[in-house]
């Protein structure tokens, strides 16, 4: 005796999607029939989201503190064209930091061989800056300290821990410092001494040349002191041209720096015999 049986077809299973889909649509068919039998409808309404509170504003910092006399000095603009072959091979609106105002012409200088930079120089603590954590962000620091106090050694434990390219004019005897790192920066060495334009004589003329022998100063020799990454800029190709046209001598670490522009106090410093001295005199007459 044979027995049919009857065939039994499953359902397709629906996905998450689908199943919402259909849910929807039997809830609208569920109002519609509602609606046309008199009835009405309550929709649920979305409640308004109350609107987060504003962070509190944090306070100005406070003014950058009164320099010396000796200290209150502009880096004049030749100075600057030291840095030529790194500030030339930037990209469009890089943001240059200097932390120290002085009278504020840094960005005045800066602008002048290139228009296209942002330049941070404002009148702020630095190192209240420091202490807040609210240093601007930057693409590179380029900046002449304060000589006097411990302001050339903050400046550069700053900049070294920044992880950031820097270039900083400083006395040449800061290698001789126990605080220097040779093995994290080069020095860039000028043949003749840069001429610090005081700063009340440079925002009276508006004017950073220093032309007048009292409008300026240069009681030592000054070094640029640059970040290791950027030195092949300066002794290759066009770089290491501009430097021998400049008469720029360029120092991977004290052992290069030339005798001449060694500091009194170091120790590997030769003196000159007495006919090279009386020379050096004449020189100068």
């Amino acid at each position: 005796m044979v027995t049919n049986q009857s065939a039994t077809t499953s359902k397709p299973k629906l996905s998450q999607k689908q199943k919402k889909l259909a849910k929807r649509r039997l809830a609208k068919e569920q109002e519609r029939q509602i609606i046309a039998e008199g009835g009405t409808v309550e929709r649920k309404t979305k409640l308004p989201q109350p609107t987060p509170p504003l962070a509190p504003s944090l306070p100005p910092l406070p003014p950058a503190p009164p320099s010396s006399t000796l200290d209150s000095c502009e880096t004049p603009l030749y100075a600057y064209t030291y840095l030529s072959p790194y500030l030339n091979s930037l990209p469009a609106n890089t943001t240059i930091y200097d932390p120290y105002y002085c009278a504020g012409l840094v960005s005045q200088n800066l602008k002048k061989l290139r228009s296209d930079f942002k330049i941070l120089n404002s009148n702020v603590d630095f190192y209240a800056s420091i202490a807040q954590k609210r240093t601007p962000s930057f693409d590179l620091l380029i900046t002449n300290p304060p000589y006097s106090g411990d302001h050339i050694e903050k400046c550069l434990s700053f900049c070294t821990s920044s992880k950031k390219p820097f270039a900083c004019l400083l006395p040449s005897y800061v290698y001789n410092k126990g605080y220097y790192a040779d093995d994290k920066m080069f020095m860039i060495i000028p043949k003749r001494r840069v001429r610090y334009v005081k700063s009340h004589v440079a925002v009276a003329k508006a004017d950073v040349t220093g032309r007048d022998d009292r409008d300026w100063t240069a009681p030592f020799h000054s070094f640029w002191f640059c970040s290791n990454d950027v030195l092949p800029l300066f002794t290759t190709g066009e770089g290491m041209k501009f430097c021998e046209d400049q008469d720029l001598k360029v120092a991977r670490n004290i052992e290069e720096i030339p005798n001449d522009f060694r500091d009194i106090t170091d120790v590997k410093k030769k003196r000159k015999n007495p006919k090279q001295r009386k020379r050096d005199k004449l020189k100068k007459k």
